[in-house]
């Protein structure tokens, strides 16, 4: 059986946004990214970038998610 990591899975999602303009991927990719933002591999994550535009809308949600995280713990 193989298992497929939730970084995959972000990266994945992350792609679709990008390349295909996927709302619905751009979505899902931030909401996974928040929800798991502490348990995740974020070196793997980001070195796994294939382009600038990958590595650009990653930042949009990773700095999204530390606010959205800080704002709900004050």
């Amino acid at each position: 059986m193989y298992v497929i990591g939730l970084e995959d899975i972000i990266l994945d999602r992350l792609r679709k946004a990008v390349h295909w303009s996927s709302g619905r991927d751009r979505e899902w990719g931030y909401r996974l990214l928040l929800m798991y933002l502490e348990n995740l591999d974020l070196n793997y994550l980001t070195s796994q970038f294939e382009n600038d535009s990958e590595k650009a809308e990653f930042r949009i949600w990773f700095d999204e998610a530390v606010s959205e995280k800080d704002r709900k713990l004050n």
